[in-house]
C-alpha cells in the first residue's frame, strides 16, 4: 500500500511539473541530530528524489523560487524570513491548541538568487548553525509596523488570521 501511494504522489508531481514546464527545484532533507538537519541536497529530478530515499527515509519540499520578502535596513536589500510561533497543544483527543501571538523571526542574510544554491546566507533562515553568520534579530513588536509601512496591501493581521488557518 505504501509503494502504491508513493507512486501516486510522484506520478501527480510529475504531472504537475510537466504542466509548469518550469525548472523546479527540491530541497531534500536527510539525516537529522539534535534538532539539526545534517544532510541537504537541491535537485529537480523525481528519479533523484527516488533514489535518496532508498537509503534511509527523506523528506522531499518544493523550493520557494518567489518568497515573500522583507527589506533589511541594515542590509539595505530585501530579504527571505520565516516565523516560529509557540503553540500549546493542550488535548489531542478533542483537539485543544493555544498560539502565542509573540513570533520569532529569522532571516536569510543575502538577497535571495537561483544562482547560487550552495550559498547557505541567501537560502536559509536558521544561522545558529553556519560558523560566523551573522544573526539579525527582529522582536515582532518592531518587525509589524516595518511589515506595515512596507506591504501597505497586505495587513498583517489578515496575513497572521492566514498562519493559523492552516493551524
Amino acid at each position: 500500500m505504501l509503494g502504491y501511494l508513493i507512486q501516486l504522489v510522484l506520478a501527480i508531481l510529475q504531472f504537475l511539473y510537466d504542466k509548469e514546464r518550469k525548472a523546479t527545484y527540491w530541497t531534500i532533507i536527510g539525516l537529522r541530530s539534535l534538532g539539526i538537519w545534517l544532510e541537504v541536497w537541491i535537485c529537480n529530478s523525481l528519479a533523484q528524489i527516488v533514489s535518496f530515499s532508498e537509503t534511509e527515509p527523506k523528506i522531499a519540499q518544493k523550493y520557494i523560487e518567489r518568497p515573500v520578502l522583507f527589506y533589511r535596513s541594515d542590509k539595505q536589500a530585501l530579504n527571505k524570513f520565516d516565523l516560529r510561533y509557540v503553540i500549546l497543544l493542550k488535548s489531542v483527543k478533542q483537539l485543544e491548541a493555544y498560539i502565542h501571538r509573540n513570533f520569532y523571526l529569522r532571516f536569510a542574510n543575502k538577497t535571495p538568487s537561483l544562482d547560487h544554491l550552495d550559498d547557505y546566507e541567501t537560502h536559509f533562515t536558521v544561522m545558529n548553525y553556519q560558523t560566523g553568520a551573522e544573526l539579525h534579530h527582529l522582536r515582532y513588536e518592531d518587525f509589524l509596523p516595518l511589515w506595515q509601512k512596507q506591504n501597505l496591501e497586505n495587513l498583517w493581521h489578515k496575513q497572521e488570521d492566514k498562519i493559523f488557518q492552516m493551524l
